[in-house]
């Protein structure tokens, strides 16, 4: 079985480690490999995770895992491209952007054990 663990930047998935060297990612999808987990800052929901699938033609089983953010570890663009997201996201104020407006504020780790145990189950398969 062939896994590829990545992150999420609005909404586009950034290969980080893969069981396999030989992960491709195309126009049509990303081949080669059976379990895309993905890793992000918003809170895990059905409708998110059909817009990262959508967006990044992932053609086999996806996970969405909630990660978090440390601002003491970004560097360059990608801390420049979440401060713009975050001021347009706090702009807005939508009530159940609440948790998400709190990690952009003040950084935060989501990070849950009992999160992985969708993706636990079916490895077991």
């Amino acid at each position: 079985m062939l896994i590829l663990l990545c992150s999420i930047i609005a909404p586009t998935i950034n290969v980080f480690a893969s069981t396999s060297k030989t992960i491709k990612i195309t126009s049509t999808g990303i081949t080669s490999c059976n379990v895309t987990i993905a890793v992000g800052m918003t809170p895990t929901a059905k409708q998110n995770n059909s817009k990262i699938i959508k967006i990044n033609n992932v053609n086999e089983n996806f996970f969405y895992l909630q990660g978090g953010v440390d601002y003491t570890k970004l560097k360059g663009i990608k801390k420049f491209m979440l401060k713009m997201v975050a001021e347009s996201v706090i702009k807005e104020k939508k009530p159940e952007d609440k948790e998400l407006i709190d990690i952009f504020l003040n950084g935060g780790n989501c990070v849950k054990e009992e999160n992985s145990s969708e993706i636990v189950e079916y490895l077991k398969m």
